[in-house]
């Protein structure tokens, strides 16, 4: 009899400590995300990010992305913002920027180019929830061109 209490003492706290971990997200840092825009696929760089193992902060897009050659897209084209990943994020928003300025932004991970001539970033922001729990977040960015 105190065999079997035992064993369902064990069993119920393996089921506890199973269901308390249940919650971490998965990596060391938040996944990578692809671009599909104008036919080409392009790797979305990382800016921001609060992950269980740290977080980032940037001072500006322009350093986020120095180096990267902003791709060149005709105005109105769709942009989708894909990511490999088991844990779906909680939710995404995507905008336009200019000059550091959100100026169109909305839910999902699809925009559309701007009309207008001109550098713009295109910022796509994640995170993942448990409840009232935040989990992690990310913020992704590439840099396009309308001309």
């Amino acid at each position: 009899m105190k065999k079997r209490i035992g064993t369902l003492l064990i069993i119920a706290l393996l089921v506890v400590l199973s269901g308390c971990s249940g919650g971490k997200l998965k990596g060391e840092l938040p996944p990578e995300v692809t671009v599909s825009i104008d036919g080409q696929k392009v790797k979305a760089k990382l800016a921001v990010y609060d992950w269980y193992s740290g977080s980032t902060k940037v001072g500006s897009y322009a350093e986020v992305l120095k180096g990267e050659r902003a791709q060149i897209v005709d105005p109105k084209e769709e942009a989708h913002f894909k990511m490999d990943y088991d844990q779906k994020p909680s939710t995404e928003e995507i905008c336009i920027v200019k000059d550091e300025k959100s100026s169109q932004c909305k839910k999902g991970n699809m925009i559309n180019a701007p009309i207008e001539k001109g550098d713009y970033y295109i910022e796509y922001s994640v995170d993942w929830q448990d409840g009232d729990e935040n989990l992690g977040s990310a913020t992704y960015l590439i840099g396009i061109a309308i001309r």
